[in-house]
């Protein structure tokens, strides 16, 4: 006789981790432009010293020092003395010039712009509708600093019933997309967002009627009925999207038309490489759907209107220029428009150390006292041709923070060293380098955004994420935070009043 045993397989339960922010070397904890800042203070004190005397070389080095010390002076988000300062040196200046409201509309003072388009930073934008090689229509938005973005829904099936080796490959995918960003000629960033809102039930009533049976007992339609409605009493809905953003000087195409034909002829490849990183469905959204989208978070009361809307077959007709708030007010640290309320932050810190897949899960899942919540995820792929140079001097930076430490180096700088040549064995071997940041929204329809606020930042400490209000840019913040593909930093905008 013989026994056959069996063998238990067990699967790895993987970790994730190795992200850095670039710093280059100085003295001591010193940034390279902290150093050179003390230097340029010291030579100043000894001009000073050498034509005026030793008091004025001492008011000299006074005067430095009180500078390094509000530029050395940070906080846990790394902002110093000096950056908080002219935060509100710069809002203030906002309030005053009246940049901080917003009206548009028939009440507008400048109505003979039309319409209610968006403010701020998407101010210039504009939007047109294409097809795609494969005859998929899909929207186009040209923002003012002449970039281009194609907005996509996705359907992701989630970790919930799956396997953890399966959970790793779809991580492992995903990872394997983002890194091939690098190498796609053209695209200059990408972006993810997960929303998650109330659901007035209107999908679940038209998907329940289209099933039913014309000639159904009535008991049974009624079990039906009351079935549909317990379901969609606090019901809430998850949207996800991802958005590509390209520039037409990366394409080379030229001409607008050109590039508006090179981006057509690459979308079929573009998103099937998405939907096999484990996204589920791709669809492109067309140009109304667009303006739904973003009309509906400017005003989130909106959301009623169009869900019945499509309950009654109507179909709504709304262009770009109309889907703006009729009205915003910014504070340092709220967003009121139309008839939501808006709390924005930024990451200031990704999760320390190593985590594994679910670290997520608590920022961007459901929240009983967060209406809604919008978390962006903003990827920015740096060129491959470009990247092993970053990577080195990044090594370089590291080495020398390490070796200036002596003999007795930091724990904190041992990693950073250990860390920057695990990424560049990782680029060496093909691997992409992108750098990334996020963006959480949270909107209430009502003007209480305190209670929602704790929330939020109750969430992200459990997902070990670093936030920050992003304080005197809340309207930017949201418009960056929405899934149109907006770079942060200049944009070519015009002020609205």
């Amino acid at each position: 006789m013989s026994a056959v045993g069996q063998t238990q397989v067990r699967t790895e339960v993987r970790t994730y981790g190795g992200w850095r922010v670039p710093r280059s070397a100085g003295i001591g904890s010193l940034s390279m432009r902290e150093t050179i800042l003390a230097l340029a203070g010291l030579v100043a004190s000894v001009m000073v010293m050498m034509v005026a005397g030793v008091v004025w070389a001492g008011v000299v080095l006074l005067i430095e020092a009180v500078v390094l010390y509000l530029v050395t002076s940070k906080d846990k988000h790394g902002m110093s003395l000096l950056d908080r300062s002219a935060e509100r040196i710069q809002f203030r200046r906002s309030v005053r010039r009246g940049s901080t409201r917003y009206v548009s509309g028939p009440l507008s003072p400048k109505f003979t712009t039309g319409g209610f388009r968006l403010p701020g930073v998407l101010w210039k934008s504009t939007l047109s509708e294409h097809t795609d090689s494969v005859g998929r229509t899909f929207a186009l938005i040209h923002h003012g600093d002449k970039s281009l973005a194609v907005v996509m829904a996705l359907s992701p099936p989630g970790t919930e019933l799956v396997d953890l080796d399966q959970a790793n490959d779809l991580v492992a995918l995903w990872g394997n997309w983002l890194g091939s960003l690098s190498g796609e000629a053209g695209v200059i960033a990408a972006s993810v967002s997960v929303e998650t809102c109330p659901d007035s039930g209107e999908r679940l009533r038209r998907a329940a009627a289209r099933q039913s049976a014309a000639g159904a007992p009535v008991a049974a339609q009624q079990v039906i009925g009351e079935v549909v409605d317990s379901s969609t009493q606090g019901a809430v809905d998850i949207k996800v999207w991802a958005t590509l953003t390209f520039s037409p000087a990366a394409l080379g195409a030229g001409r607008r038309d050109l590039t508006e034909q090179e981006i057509a002829t690459r979308l079929p490849g573009l998103t099937q490489t998405l939907q096999y990183a484990g996204t589920g469905p791709v669809h492109l959204m067309t140009a109304g759907e667009l303006c739904q989208m973003v009309r509906v978070d400017y005003d989130p009361a909106s959301s009623s209107l169009f869900d019945a809307a499509a309950s009654r077959g109507e179909k709504v007709a709304l262009e770009w220029g109309q889907c703006g708030p009729a009205g915003h007010e910014t504070s340092s640290d709220r967003y009121e428009h139309d008839s939501g309320v808006s709390r924005v932050w930024t990451m200031s810190s990704p999760p320390s150390g190593t985590v594994q897949f679910r670290v997520l899960e608590p920022v961007l899942g459901l929240h009983p006292k967060v209406e809604r919540k919008r978390v962006t995820w903003l990827y920015h792929p740096i060129d491959a041709a470009r990247a092993p140079s970053i990577i080195d001097n990044d090594v370089n930076q590291a080495n020398a923070r390490l070796g200036a430490s002596g003999g007795n180096p930091s724990a904190r700088v041992v990693r950073e060293a250990q860390v920057a040549r695990q990424m560049a064995d990782e680029e060496a071997a093909g691997g992409g380098l992108l750098d990334f940041g996020a963006v959480i929204t949270c909107t209430t329809t009502s003007s209480d955004v305190e209670e929602a606020s704790a929330s939020v930042e109750s969430l992200a400490a459990s997902s070990r994420l670093l936030i920050r209000t992003a304080w005197g840019a809340q309207d930017s913040g949201f418009a960056v935070g929405l899934p149109l593909g907006l770079q942060p930093g200049d944009q070519d905008m015009r002020r609205a009043r």
